[in-house]
């Protein structure tokens, strides 16, 4: 699946996004994202912010329905969460990173950004780089397990992606 399919199959699913330039994690020099923090985007739109060779970025919080993700930057730490937590990593959408996951939730709360000795937790007001886009550093983000039709909602809390219940 191409970038640009892969934007507006997010954009499909309710979700914002953003092109990011080749070889980083910013959007392409004279593309401000700060609109599409607020305001959602139409098919057309994507098409015109995707062209040449970027990557894309789903923007987080309230704009795409709540959507946060957990950065798992530490394998062994993402591996605790899942042998802890079996009945949510079977089943929140996660993709394959450089050096961890991403474990995509919605919750009912707007939570922002917040760091962690094991990676952290982006919410309201940022974006992560998503499949199929590549690392600055090589490699691909790819699913580990897919972004269904929806995401789950989860008390962060009680699904262990912050502190301890």
């Amino acid at each position: 699946m191409t970038i640009l399919e892969s934007a507006i199959l997010y954009h499909h699913r309710g979700i914002n996004v953003l092109p990011i330039a080749a070889g980083t994690k910013r959007p392409p020099s004279g593309c401000s994202w700060k609109r599409w923090q607020s305001d959602r985007q139409t098919e057309r739109d994507i098409r015109k912010l995707f062209v040449g060779d970027v990557g894309v970025g789903v923007i987080l919080g309230e704009v795409s329905g709540n959507l946060t993700v957990r950065d798992f930057d530490i394998g062994v730490a993402y591996q605790e969460w899942t042998t802890t937590y079996p009945q949510w990593a079977g089943i929140l959408p996660t993709a394959n990173t450089r050096r961890g996951q991403h474990v995509y939730f919605t919750n009912s709360d707007r939570l922002t950004t917040r760091k962690f000795v094991d990676g952290e937790l982006r919410g309201n007001g940022s974006y992560v780089l998503a499949p199929p886009s590549r690392h600055p550093a090589g490699g691909c983000y790819s699913w580990r397990i897919p972004l269904g039709d929806s995401v789950p909602t989860v008390d962060p809390v009680q699904a262990g992606l912050i502190g301890t219940p």
